[in-house]
């Protein structure tokens, strides 16, 4: 008890209770640094904890920010190929189009030079149809010119049938001279 050993008892009591007291204040001073280390031992593990927490928010915000634009990447890539795919069709459309109008105009060709030999077989048959009409007509008036000359060269009678046979010979050349007139009248 006694630390000091010729000293008065008064004045160890004194010691005696300061370094109780001294003794208490290390055992406090610790207790007060155990707190402390606690106090800031927690304030780590929290500030840790908001670290990861943050840290978690953030990989969770970048991993939505890059599913999102990968998102509006493919988006892009499909509009892209809708967009491909709208002009393609509008170019097919147009191709086609193209193709039917040089098929018309093709048609059109073919019809106008159909129309153009149609016109030449007209013309042609015409010619030939105004040529045999006039083959005709000279075959005609050149059988009426033989009949003339053979009725001519035979003996007159005088009936009434012969009288009828020449009236109608007359009336022959006279429409075979009509007739002539009028094919040369077509040919100019």
């Amino acid at each position: 008890m006694f630390l000091c050993g010729g000293k008065k008892p008064k004045t160890q009591m004194r010691t005696l209770a300061l370094e109780s007291h001294l003794f208490t204040l290390r055992n406090n001073t610790e207790d007060i640094m155990k707190i402390f280390y606690n106090a800031e031992k927690m304030q780590l593990e929290s500030q840790d904890k908001e670290m990861l927490i943050k840290g978690k928010k953030l990989q969770e915000l970048h991993q939505f920010n890059e599913a999102t634009l990968v998102q509006q990447i493919e988006d892009q890539i499909v509009d892209m190929e809708k967009a491909k795919l709208k002009k393609q069709t509008k170019l097919d459309e147009i191709y086609e189009m193209e193709r039917e109008i040089l098929q018309n105009e093709i048609e059109i060709q073919v019809i106008k030079n159909l129309m153009k030999d149609d016109e030449k077989i007209v013309k042609n048959l015409q010619k030939c149809d105004i040529k045999f009409a006039l083959d005709l007509q000279e075959k005609y008036r050149q059988s009426l010119e033989e009949i003339e000359e053979e009725m001519s060269q035979k003996p007159v009678m005088r009936s009434e049938g012969s009288a009828n046979f020449q009236s109608q010979s007359q009336a022959q050349r006279r429409s075979s001279s009509s007739r002539a007139k009028l094919s040369n009248d077509q040919e100019s």
